[in-house]
């Protein structure tokens, strides 16, 4: 069977669900302008258990809460590439 092209993000969630924690921000990288809500879910993750679903991801929406300030390695992340595909179970 070939799979499907993958064309968007939209009802998945995949990579953000699984292992994260927290935005993978690279220190020094934060954006100085994130919402308030953002900057306290980033230094709670921090402290805490790092292997669950990205604090930013909302289950019900399947959405990043902050996707304009997601970080450059979310940016750079390729739909429907290798990585997606994986994690996508294809």
């Amino acid at each position: 069977m070939i799979p499907l092209p993958v064309i968007s993000c939209d009802g998945c969630g995949v990579c953000c669900s699984k292992n994260i924690g927290t935005p993978p921000f690279e220190p020094g990288e934060e954006p100085p302008d994130l919402p308030t809500e953002a900057v306290a879910l980033i230094r709670r993750d921090r402290l805490w258990d790092l292997s669950g679903p990205c604090s930013w991801w909302d289950a019900e929406t399947k959405r990043c809460r902050f996707y304009e300030h997601r970080p450059r390695s979310c940016q750079e992340y390729e739909v429907g590439g290798p990585d997606c595909r994986k994690k996508r179970g294809e």
